[in-house]
C-alpha cells in the first residue's frame, strides 16, 4: 500500500508539472507576439493641447512600454515622413526649422495613460507642423508617424510693475537698493519661459538672468544691490527684458548714494580758511593785537550731481548743523598752549563753543565769531579752533 500511495503521488507531480510547463510555453509565445507589435495609441492622442507663443503641448499614450519620438517643424510641412526618419530627427535634436524634438520613454506605470510633453519653440503666431512616432521596448516602430498641425499665439508685450526702493542712501550706513517687479495678470505680462533680463546698477555691477518657467521673475537676491562705491553720488539703474519672442522693455531709476562731507564718503571735505585772504594758515605777531574770523571753506557732499539722458539728479541737501569750538576740542577737553587770555567776541573768554547751528546763509560759508588773540601771546604758542559738522549720514 505504501508502495502504491508513492506512484500515484509521482502521477501526479508530474501532471502538475506538465501543466506548469505548458502555461510557461504559451506566456512565452504571447510575449514573443507582442515583441514584434508596434504601439496603438490611447484613445485621443496624439493631439495637440492648448497652445502659447513660444509652447506646443503635445499629449501623448501608448499602450505599452515603448518611447515616443517627437519633432516639430516652424513652417506647413506636407511631406510624408517615414517613421525610422521622425526617430532619428528627434534623437538629433533641434536644428534650423525643426524648432524642437522630445524623445519620451513610457514606462509600466505610464501604460495606457495620457502623457503630456511641452515643445518650447521660438517663433510666435506661426504656423508649426508636429510628427509623432511611437517604438516597443524591441525598437518596433509604428508603421507611419502622426502628422499634427497648429499655430502658436501672437506674442505678448512685456506688460509688468516695476519699482525701485532705497530706504537707506547713506554709503556708510549700507546705500541698499532693491529692484521691485510684480506681475498683475500673468496671461498678458508677455514673461515666458526663456525671457532674459539684464540688471546694470550703474556702477560697474551687472546681473543677467533667464526665467526658467513662465511667469518666472529674477530672485530677489539678484534685485538687490549694495552700493560701496563713491565715485558718483547718483548711479543710474537700467533694467532691460526681452521674451523668447522678440518683445522688449526697459526702465531706468535713480540710485542715490550719499555720505558724511569727508572724502572717505565721496567728493565731501571740511576745511577752516581766514576769511580775509583764504589761507588755513594763520601767523600772528608776538606784542601785536589780532583779531581773526574764520570760515567754513568746505566743500559738501554731493551737491552737483550731474546725469545723463536728461534725468534729474538728486542733490545731498539735507539740512545739515555746525559747530565752532574755540580752544577746546571735539569732545570738550582744553587743546591750547597760549598762556593768555582770548576772546571770542560775544561769547567772552575762550574756551567756548557755539553749540549746534544751521548754517546762516545755508551752505559751507559759515563765519566763525570775530576771535582776538592779545599783545601778550608769545611766538610759538597756538590757539586751536575746530568745526564740527553733521548731516543725515552722521
Amino acid at each position: 500500500m505504501k508502495a502504491l500511495r508513492n506512484c500515484r503521488i509521482q502521477k501526479i507531480f508530474l501532471k502538475k508539472s506538465g501543466r506548469c510547463l505548458a502555461i510557461i510555453w504559451l506566456f512565452l509565445l504571447s510575449i514573443s507576439s507582442l515583441n514584434g507589435q508596434a504601439p496603438s495609441w490611447v484613445a485621443g492622442t496624439p493631439s495637440i493641447g492648448t497652445v502659447g507663443p513660444t509652447t506646443i503641448p503635445v499629449n501623448y499614450g501608448i499602450n505599452m512600454t515603448g518611447t515616443v519620438y517627437m519633432i516639430c517643424m516652424n513652417y506647413n510641412y506636407l511631406t510624408s515622413q517615414r517613421s525610422a526618419g521622425i526617430k532619428i530627427e528627434a534623437i538629433a535634436g533641434p536644428s534650423g526649422a525643426k524648432v524642437a524634438t522630445a524623445v519620451l520613454p513610457v514606462t509600466a506605470g505610464n501604460i495606457n495613460i495620457v502623457l503630456q510633453t511641452i515643445l518650447n519653440v521660438v517663433n510666435a503666431n506661426t504656423y508649426h507642423t508636429v510628427f509623432v512616432v511611437a517604438e516597443n521596448s524591441s525598437g518596433t516602430l509604428q508603421a507611419s508617424p502622426v502628422r499634427l498641425f497648429t499655430t502658436t499665439l501672437p506674442c505678448p508685450k512685456i506688460d509688468i510693475l516695476t519699482g525701485f526702493t532705497q530706504p537707506v542712501t547713506c554709503i556708510n550706513i549700507g546705500a541698499t537698493a532693491t529692484f521691485q517687479t510684480v506681475i498683475l495678470d500673468p496671461a498678458t505680462s508677455g514673461i515666458l519661459k526663456g525671457t532674459t533680463w539684464f540688471l546694470d546698477w550703474g556702477d560697474g555691477t551687472t546681473a543677467t538672468y533667464t526665467s526658467t518657467v513662465d511667469y518666472n521673475l529674477p530672485p530677489l537676491a539678484l534685485r538687490t544691490h549694495t552700493y560701496t562705491t563713491t565715485t558718483d553720488c547718483n548711479y543710474v539703474f537700467s533694467n532691460t527684458i526681452r521674451n523668447p519672442c522678440g518683445e522688449t522693455s526697459s526702465v531706468q531709476y535713480i540710485a542715490v548714494v550719499h555720505g558724511r562731507d569727508i572724502p572717505s564718503d565721496g567728493d565731501g571735505i571740511l576745511r577752516i580758511v581766514n576769511n580775509s585772504n583764504g589761507s588755513s594758515l594763520i601767523q600772528v605777531c608776538e606784542g601785536t593785537q589780532s583779531i581773526i574770523t574764520l570760515r567754513d571753506n568746505s566743500t559738501w557732499n554731493c551737491q552737483n550731481p550731474v546725469l545723463p539722458g536728461g534725468l534729474t539728479p538728486v542733490p545731498n541737501v539735507d539740512p545739515r548743523n555746525i559747530e565752532w569750538l574755540y580752544g577746546r576740542d571735539p569732545v570738550g577737553a582744553i587743546f591750547n598752549t597760549s598762556t593768555c587770555t582770548v576772546n571770542i567776541a560775544v561769547l567772552g573768554s575762550a574756551p567756548q563753543a557755539s553749540g549746534r547751528i544751521v548754517p546762516s546763509p545755508y551752505g559751507p560759508n559759515s563765519l566763525s565769531q570775530a576771535i582776538t588773540i592779545p599783545a601778550t601771546a608769545m611766538a610759538g604758542q597756538y590757539f586751536r579752533v575746530y568745526l564740527k559738522n553733521w548731516n543725515k549720514c552722521n
